[in-house]
């Protein structure tokens, strides 16, 4: 150790090498170090970006390797020194193969995170170029497998590093064109790798659909065919149902029922006023996966222009389920409902359109949440212009105080919330205990709207046998206070509701327990 120091010592003087002679003109083996210095450090540079950091990491091994058991090169504090005089020189053929390594690196670590991930094809070309090229054939011992991993799977340490700036956020947000659809594609597979759970996913997910909204693209892997085999097929020549914007159809795919949810764009000049917020919300619903949100498989853009494709829940919305199915338990039913709330809420989406007719019963007779995709577009004068509505209030007696006057609210414009979704919530719960829409005893909305305004809100239904109790019935009244801050938050609403859902004298055997 003693006299690797003082070789060091001398090394730093300007008159001597590193063994004590008069300096010479550099030998091969100290260009070599001068280079793997360099190339040490570009690839600092690009494994702090995240970029292809198992590539590069192998690539520098591969070198590192080569210069100590050929030339007696060692790593020595951030850089490298050749520890004996009579080693081999470094061949023509090597030096090259390094000088072509250290410029690559060079020119790839120059480049933004975000413009070495629109080039990582021709990033990934290089380094395999690297790697064939090598002249010793050792290397293909020091690495089991070249390329280590797939170009995604390398790639996607990047895209984490890319959503935890917010400077590469708006670099990719600003980006249109093939290099927009080139991120919409990366985004796209990088979120099937992350989990839901990882906040990194929130960020991938609202990053991805505001891309696809303002390049007007959404990623392949959302549309669906009609011309393969077991395509798309419509089930009969008229819709099954109509919505306030859209036509529902029963269909196939790949010989599973589907339904069909079909914009009723007015015209085609209309579509690209439409597709913006159409985009934002297929995003949203493609990427949400629970047991009570309704199934999304994919869109269709060839039998309709703009049409959403979800898996078909057999006994219909729950309005009509309770009808053939009175006696069902309707407190489980809701707390279903408000489990699916709390997962929107979750991951910062609000449903904004939360009545019975959007809540569907799948064929294992559990509620799931539906049709909070085109929420946005009531709200959005461009997109309602485009779209030929049926009823453009038909959501009103389910719709917040502050979501219908904004203005006496302190709002500047009508915007749903959380907590306007808990009141909408809780005339859901009135609903499915009275088996009416609220206010059913007023048809004109006009009268539903001044009376919600002046404060009026339904009576308490005789549904006591359905589990209507005290503390429901408490619960609902406090969901739909006029006052937004006093609502309860969406977790609270679930305790309770999962604590009804305890069977009585189950009740009594955890309170006998616990005493």
């Amino acid at each position: 150790m003693i006299g690797r120091i003082r070789r060091l010592y001398r090394h730093n003087r300007s008159d001597v090498d590193l063994y004590g002679l008069p300096r010479t003109p550099r030998s091969r083996r100290e260009e070599l170090c001068v280079t793997l210095t360099s190339i040490k450090t570009h690839c600092d540079e690009l494994t702090k970006k995240g970029l292809f950091t198992k590539s590069t990491k192998a690539i520098l091994h591969i070198c590192e390797g080569l210069a100590i058991k050929y030339w007696d090169i060692f790593p020595w504090n951030g850089s490298y020194l050749h520890n004996s005089p009579l080693a081999p020189t470094v061949p023509d053929a090597a030096n090259r193969w390094y000088e072509q390594i250290n410029i690559l690196f060079e020119r790839w670590s120059s480049w933004t995170v975000v413009e070495a991930l629109m080039r990582r094809e021709v990033i990934w070309e290089g380094f395999r170029e690297m790697y064939s090229k090598c002249p010793y054939r050792e290397a293909r011992n020091m690495v089991s497998s070249f390329p280590v991993c797939s170009l995604i799977e390398d790639a996607t340490v990047a895209v984490h590093h890319v959503l935890s700036h917010k400077v590469h956020v708006e670099a990719v947000l600003s980006l249109n064109g093939p290099q927009a659809a080139d991120w919409i594609y990366l985004l796209d597979h990088v979120m099937h790798r992350l989990s839901v759970t990882n906040q990194l996913y929130t960020t991938a997910l609202f990053t991805l659909r505001k891309l696809c909204a303002s390049a007007g693209k959404l990623p392949d892997s959302y549309m669906i065919s009609a011309e393969e085999r077991n395509g798309l097929k419509i089930m009969g020549k008229y819709p099954t149902a109509f919505g306030g914007f859209a036509d529902i159809w029963r269909g196939q795919y790949r010989a599973q029922d589907v339904a069909v949810k079909a914009l009723r764009v007015s015209g085609r000049d209309k579509l690209q006023a439409v597709e913006k917020m159409f985009f934002k919300e297929v995003v949203l619903w493609k990427n949400l996966r629970h047991d009570n949100i309704t199934p999304f498989i994919g869109v269709d853009r060839k039998l309709f222009p703009c049409a959403m494709v979800s898996v078909w829940m057999p006994h219909g919305n729950i309005v009509a389920y309770l009808g053939k199915f009175p006696e069902a338990a309707r407190l489980q039913l809701l707390l279903d409902v408000a489990t699916g709330l709390e997962y929107l809420h979750s991951f910062g989406i609000v449903h904004g359109d939360l009545k019975g007719a959007n809540i569907l019963i799948d064929s294992e007779h559990r509620a799931r949440l539906a049709d909070f995709g085109l929420t946005a577009m009531t709200h959005d004068l461009h997109a309602l212009n485009a779209i030929t509505p049926l009823s453009i209030v038909g959501s009103l007696r389910w719709t917040a105080p502050e979501v219908l006057d904004p203005e006496s609210a302190g709002l500047e414009k009508a915007r749903p919330s959380k907590a306007s979704d808990v009141y909408s919530l809780g005339l859901v719960m009135w609903e499915v205990f009275a088996g009416h829409v609220p206010f059913h005893q007023y048809p004109l909305e006009a009268n539903v709207l001044y009376r919600v305004l002046a404060g009026a809100r339904p009576a308490r239904p005789n549904a006591a046998r359905h589990g209507l109790s005290d503390s429901v019935w408490e619960w609902m009244q406090r969901c739909w206070d006029a006052e937004a801050s006093r609502r309860p938050r969406i977790a609270d609403v679930v305790s309770f509701l999962r604590d009804e859902n305890v069977p009585l004298h189950h009740k009594e055997i955890l309170s006998l327990l616990f005493e």
